[in-house]
């Protein structure tokens, strides 16, 4: 009986589909054909009154237009559901064409006057700010390899913000009649929209954000309190969020107006909210982005070197291969960027992690550590502190030269200890005081086979 149920479910769905098809005229048919990732953020429509086409802008009188442009707003605040293709689909094309007249309408400074801002803040509210719906995105998602979660809405989403973003940009723009609309539940709602999933939205919510941040001066602390959190949230709690990547974007360009000095809530802010932000295994998607800030911090402040470099060294991954070489290229460029005098500090620390690296079982561990010979700042210190990093690197190195199991990395360890710049006699002492070292070990923990004393 249940069986017979559904199947009758089933073939009512079917005739009800086939009957919408029979009644739509041909030319009205969609022709879109939809993603197989797709989501819609529309769970219900805001009414189901059909919309009517108004009269065209250009062709009504000129001290006319301004009324006819409010009503266009005001009928685009209806919403409708992209589940169904077929669903009031000639509405749909009618709000489609009238966002269309309105952004070009729009690009008239003229046209932006101060009776629009309140239907106009009212469009963007209606359209834009909306509860997201449950993620599709897991935890391997791969941004290279999958598709992305698209907005079935999205074709009246941009044109919204396309709407917002000439507006604001407008000559005629007035901030303190957009202050009224403009604050921070505003800024709030925003900003909870970059945790949808489709980037082309992402895209958008950037470049309206950093609109917002260059014209609305008062809502700056806001924005990078803000943002803070989101980052705080995300490091600390494992929530997934989809926007890191833009919001850094953002960072990156905001972090690189600081002024000089650096205040202590700006130093802050790097401590607290962006280095933890290498904890999270999705990493890979917004590591780039993340380094960027980094440097423009240690390009504006050089001896924050020391501090962000002792943190990755501090919580270097030695469980994720792939997370521990996004580390050491980070580690890599972002030495480059300063003079090899202000690594000296943590010169022994750096030189200890480097030697653990070096050992690693994962040969691309080891090979990305025997790739900082390569640095010049790291050739720097090797040449002139010989004497601190030499007795720490060496047994890293000779291991690897008798033990290591890929041929590569004994050879590049081959390479590396010759250019540890060490006489014979240091060499000799370095390999007696090695063989102590795994003398001293317990048997269950030596590994290493016996090394002759002299020179290779």
């Amino acid at each position: 009986n249940n069986e017979r149920m559904r199947d009758n479910e089933q073939l009512s769905v079917s005739s009800n589909l086939i009957g919408k098809l029979a009644k739509t005229p041909s030319g009205d048919l969609p022709l879109r054909r939809l993603s197989l990732r797709s989501s819609s953020s529309r769970f219900r429509e805001a009414g189901n009154t059909p919309l009517e086409k108004l009269p065209a802008i250009n062709e009504v009188a000129q001290d006319q237009r301004n009324e006819l442009l409010i009503k266009k707003l005001q009928q685009c605040c209806t919403l409708f559901d992209f589940t169904d293709p077929y669903t009031n689909f000639k509405s749909r094309q009618i709000k489609s064409d009238t966002l269309n007249e309105i952004l070009e309408h729009l690009n008239n400074p003229s046209s932006v006057t101060p009776s629009i801002y309140h239907q106009l803040f009212r469009l963007v509210s209606a359209n834009l700010f909306r509860p997201l719906p449950p993620t599709l995105t897991t935890d391997d998602f791969d941004p290279e390899e999958d598709d992305p979660v698209q907005e079935l809405a999205w074709e009246h989403l941009q044109l919204v913000y396309e709407i917002f973003l000439t507006f604001i940009d407008s000559p005629h723009f007035d901030i303190n009649i957009a202050k009224e609309f403009v604050h921070t539940s505003c800024v709030d709602s925003f900003l909870e929209l970059f945790n949808c999933e489709d980037p082309r939205e992402r895209e958008y919510l950037k470049t309206t954000l950093h609109r917002i941040y260059g014209k609305f001066i008062s809502l700056r602390p806001y924005i990078r309190k803000s943002i803070n959190n989101i980052f705080l949230e995300f490091s600390h709690q494992n929530k997934r969020h989809n926007g890191i990547a833009e919001l850094l974007e953002i960072l990156g360009s905001i972090i690189n107006g600081f002024a000089l000095p650096l205040k202590p809530e700006h130093k802050q802010f790097l401590f607290q909210a962006l280095l933890p932000l290498h904890k999270p295994s999705y990493i890979g998607i917004y590591q780039q982005q993340l380094q960027y800030c980094l440097t423009q911090f240690i390009n504006k402040e050089p001896p924050l070197i020391q501090k962000v470099l002792s943190y990755l060294i501090r919580i270097f991954p030695f469980g994720s291969a792939s997370k521990g070489v996004m580390m050491l290229n980070e580690m890599y460029t972002l030495m480059e960027k300063v003079d090899p005098e202000q690594l000296v500090p943590i010169l022994e620390v750096l030189s200890k992690k480097i030697a653990r690296i070096l050992k690693d079982d994962h040969f691309q561990i080891a090979e990305r550590g025997l790739q900082f010979w390569n640095n010049d700042n790291f050739r720097y210190l090797l040449h002139n502190y010989s004497h601190v990093m030499a007795p720490i690197l060496f047994p890293s190195l000779y291991h690897n030269i008798h033990n290591h199991w890929h041929h590569s990395i004994r050879n590049f360890s081959d390479a590396a200890l010759e250019d540890l710049g060490i006489d014979d006699v240091e060499y000799s002492t370095y390999v007696e005081n090695y063989e102590k070292s795994l003398m001293n070990r317990p048997k269950t923990e030596v590994k290493e086979v016996v090394i002759p004393l002299q020179r290779t």
